[in-house]
């Protein structure tokens, strides 16, 4: 078998990475620089040594995967979720509890940050909130942690408000205030691992935006699953726009406001032995056992008034077209789906979700040459990423 085929079956296997959205061009000029660090010359030996050394593996990840994330991406997520949260700390004020947040594959941490802040926005008490965050990347959990960031993290107009209070220039970087970082806490976990998921508890929100996008379908289900298993009853789960159809094919959940990627997971009345329902906020979650999907028969999800609604910002035509764009594909209407794809692009020429999609597009049509097009782009967008987005100080 060829070597670098190997390496895709190996990430496969260990980390769940789909193989179709890992470029083979990407993969082989970073196996090439860790071997030339190594002074090996052998592109087998050096596949036995990541398959046997946890902490080369790591690395050799970190430098293929290049996430892509700012402050307050989405925003029109955070809003949705300004009446569920309110309601939420009304209720847990009178029963004594906290808000329980999670992030999950949170990088290098400027959603979970965003997340405090928008929270502290909207007269959250920061005694009345706990938010963690978690990561198998070792290096993003540092960055994460150090809270320093380029401009590249503060793209989105939304983040200008808290410059000088919530987040402070520091020269050319910006630093996370003390008073925020004190309220976010990050752990190096993997979200595949019974293990290092066991403890981490149920949570009222969890966001995860940009992960599944990386894993094959398998994989991508059994994600969902331990989200759900981690998700009170009533709970928000927070999804990109284009990972939304991935939700409705895996998971029946019914979503909290029209055309925006956030959706309420209702506990079942009756549930099956295998059922993956947590039964309360301090339980322990349950090992998963089955693939059976969940039922929300129980009840209606928490609906927003139609002032509520219309409070909300306009969600951007490129973020629907993206999510219109995968779930198109996901119905094989492929013609349409490419439609969306290229008007994302158009609006958005950087994106690497809508290249991903759109380079999975075209090796499922069999169409080699254009996918290999959009993922020679990609990568030129990763090398961009690379040379201006991460800092590692301290």
């Amino acid at each position: 078998m060829n070597s670098l085929m190997e390496f895709q079956q190996l990430l496969q296997d260990r980390l769940g990475f789909d193989p179709q959205r890992i470029s083979l061009v990407s993969l082989r000029s970073i196996v090439d620089e860790r071997m030339r660090e190594h002074k090996s010359r052998n592109l087998a030996a050096y596949c036995r040594q990541v398959a046997d050394d946890s902490h080369e593996m790591a690395i050799l990840v970190e430098r293929l995967v290049t996430p892509e994330t700012w402050f307050f991406r989405h925003y029109s997520s955070f809003q949705a979720l300004r009446t569920p949260l309110l309601s939420l700390y009304q209720k847990y004020s009178r029963e004594g509890r906290s808000i329980r947040l999670l992030s999950l594959g949170c990088s290098t941490g400027e959603e979970a940050y965003s997340l405090a802040i928008y929270l502290s926005h909207i007269g959250i008490a920061k005694t009345d909130y706990q938010t963690h965050a978690l990561d198998v990347s070792e290096r993003a959990i540092r960055i994460a942690r150090n809270g320093l960031y380029n401009a590249s993290s503060l793209r989105s107009d939304v983040h200008r408000q808290y410059l000088g209070t919530a987040i402070l220039q520091s020269g050319t970087h910006y630093q996370v205030a003390a008073d925020v970082m004190s309220r976010v806490r990050f752990f190096q976990r993997d979200v595949l691992s019974d293990k290092d998921m066991s403890d981490i508890g149920n949570y009222d929100i969890i966001f995860c935006r940009n992960l599944l996008i990386y894993f094959s379908p398998k994989y991508q289900e059994q994600v969902l699953r331990q989200v759900a298993l981690h998700l009170n009853p009533g709970g928000l789960l927070v999804v990109s726009p284009s990972e939304a159809w991935l939700v409705s094919r895996f998971l029946q959940l019914s979503t909290v406001a029209p055309g925006i990627p956030v959706f309420c997971y209702l506990q079942s009345a009756q549930l099956d032995d295998n059922e993956l329902i947590p039964t309360a906020a301090s339980a322990k979650p349950k090992k998963i056992l089955s693939s059976q999907r969940h039922s929300t028969s129980s009840g209606k999800p928490p609906s927003s008034s139609k002032k509520e609604v219309a409070e909300l910002p306009a969600y951007r035509q490129e973020e629907d077209d993206l999510a219109q764009g995968a779930e198109a594909m996901a119905n094989g209407e492929m013609l349409l789906a490419e439609q969306c794809f290229r008007r994302h692009l158009y609006v958005n020429p950087g994106s690497i979700e809508s290249l991903q999609l759109m380079e999975q597009l075209f090796l499922t049509q069999g169409r080699l040459q254009d996918a290999a097009h959009c993922a020679m782009r990609r990568e030129r967008v990763d090398q961009y990423q690379q040379a201006g987005r991460f800092n590692d100080a301290g």
